[in-house]
């Protein structure tokens, strides 16, 4: 078969780019993991029967990508994933994989990480929530196939009339992290020796729960916290807490890898992206009961109750004054690490892209039959 026919005879299969120029947070780093996780698989092992697409938006694109093609449109923003995209993925099958998509492409999945602005509204703008609550509904209703992180997300997604039937289930990675080179001068900057302190993120976000750790400075024998983030309002800090400023992902890893350990007390997350970070990075977690983070690592963290500081303080002091107790929960995480990686959601997109499409080429036979 000559390289022309064979061509016309493959399915296209578009990727949304839209999150490459968002600014990056947990969201947009999912997206922009599993696509370069799926180009290395498709490096590997060629799809002989469909064509891969990134489609962004004009503007700096910084991704490279060796099996999947890339299209720019002359477009940013809600014009361009509502109105360029879909038109210049009519002929294909289109893959969001950061919470929205257009609403006039029928022939697509979406990937939906949490209900949280149904769950937690107060997290974000008035704006914001409208928008989502418009849009993610028409979505699930319209997509082919609605994906999610995790369980707990694809329960309260159906819980709250987003989907009507259970989104398919793709974890998260963790081991992007180990792409960075550490920075070792990160410690001397902040002031900090390795074991020394607590390292966590901060959010001004309610359902991030930042004020249990800055109670948990409060405590006199509390070790030091290095925050990376925003405080909430209002928030007044002790001298126990340390914030990073702007900080590289090389700085983040050497972070973790020193660190006593790492502290995650949100009241409710979708997956908790950094606790798999940390594990990788043989650092031990603190987690809270809450959301999908018992869901993800209850076998691999202290799991604790995210109202209670002296809780949290209680197991930090267990693990400074144990060694063999905190080697013990490295090694726990460093194994649930190993189940979270890029390369397996890759691997399960594809997968599911792969189903979706044959179930196209059976309604066509059936049709012509």
């Amino acid at each position: 078969m000559s390289q022309r026919n064979r061509s016309i005879l493959m399915t296209n299969v578009y990727l949304n780019g839209r999150f490459l120029m968002a600014r990056q947070s947990g969201v947009q780093r999912v997206a922009r993991r599993i696509v370069l996780a799926l180009d290395d698989l498709l490096n590997e092992q060629p799809d002989i029967n469909n064509e891969y697409h990134l489609v962004c938006p004009e503007g700096e694109m910084d991704i490279s990508l060796r099996s999947i093609s890339t299209i720019r449109l002359p477009s940013t923003g809600q014009r361009f994933e509502q109105a360029s995209l879909p038109r210049a993925c009519a002929d294909g099958l289109l893959v969001n994989l950061a919470n929205t998509g257009p609403l006039t492409h029928n022939n697509s999945i979406v990937m939906m990480h949490d209900a949280q602005v149904w769950t937690t509204p107060k997290s974000y703008s008035p704006a914001f929530r409208l928008w989502y609550k418009s849009v993610q509904p028409l979505l699930g209703r319209r997509a082919r196939k609605v994906l999610t992180v995790s369980a707990f997300s694809a329960d309260n997604l159906m819980s709250h009339g987003v989907v009507e039937t259970a989104p398919t289930v793709i974890h998260n990675g963790g081991d992007h992290i180990l792409d960075a080179a550490p920075e070792p001068d990160v410690l001397d900057r902040l002031g900090v020796t390795s074991r020394s302190y607590i390292f966590a993120f901060a959010s001004a976000q309610p359902h991030k729960n930042t004020r249990l750790l800055l109670d948990l400075a409060k405590f006199s024998d509390a070790p030091e916290i290095v925050l990376a983030g925003d405080l909430p309002d209002n928030a007044s800090p002790t001298e126990n807490i340390i914030r990073t400023g702007k900080i590289s992902d090389g700085g983040l890893r050497t972070l973790y890898e020193n660190a006593l350990c790492f502290a995650l007390p949100s009241l409710t997350e979708g997956f908790g992206l950094p606790a798999g970070e940390a594990m990788t990075c043989d650092c031990p977690v603190l987690a809270a009961k809450a959301g999908a983070l018992t869901e993800i690592y209850s076998q691999a963290a202290i799991m604790l109750d995210p109202h209670n500081p002296k809780d949290w303080l209680s197991a930090i002091q267990g693990l400074a004054n144990n060694p063999k107790e905190r080697q013990a929960l490295i090694d726990k995480g460093r194994k649930r690490a190993a189940t979270l990686t890029w390369a397996r959601a890759a691997e399960t997109l594809r997968r599911i892209i792969g189903e979706t499409l044959e179930a196209d080429t059976a309604q066509r036979a059936a049709k012509a039959s």
